[in-house]
């Protein structure tokens, strides 16, 4: 149960820390992948890593870069865009962010510092992957 609680609590700090117009713009693979490795696997906890990645390997994955820009905001992009059982999306999601989290650890503080201040997500995360 607290998986639950963490994850949904790192939702609220986002929300709160961004503002709500800027939250509904950072896209849903962001938003459950960092909640998930907050809460230690939170909303992913029946998907093992190795499961995502095989169904990843088999060509059954989200695609972070596959934005449709102002259409995220009304129709947020969820696992049923992709095909994918919530639990497989936000595990999917979390091995994204963490491999973008210890790739370089202080660009991806930087990167979390812009999105909280309100920055654009897009131009952040260009950034971040430098």
């Amino acid at each position: 149960m607290y998986f639950y609680l963490g994850h949904e609590l790192s939702h609220l700090l986002m929300h709160q820390n961004t503002g709500g117009y800027a939250y509904i713009k950072i896209p849903s693979w962001f938003h459950e992948g960092l909640a998930s490795i907050v809460s230690n696997g939170g909303g992913a906890q029946n998907i093992t890593s190795r499961e995502a990645q095989h169904t990843i390997l088999s060509g059954s994955n989200f695609l972070p870069l596959d934005s449709a820009g102002i259409t995220d905001v009304f129709l947020p992009r969820y696992g049923s865009y992709w095909k994918l059982d919530n639990q497989m999306f936000y595990r999917q999601a979390m091995l994204f962010v963490g491999y973008l989290k210890y790739r370089n650890m202080d660009s991806f503080r930087a990167f979390l510092t812009d999105i909280q201040n309100g920055n654009n997500f897009a131009e952040s995360f260009n950034k971040l992957l430098g």
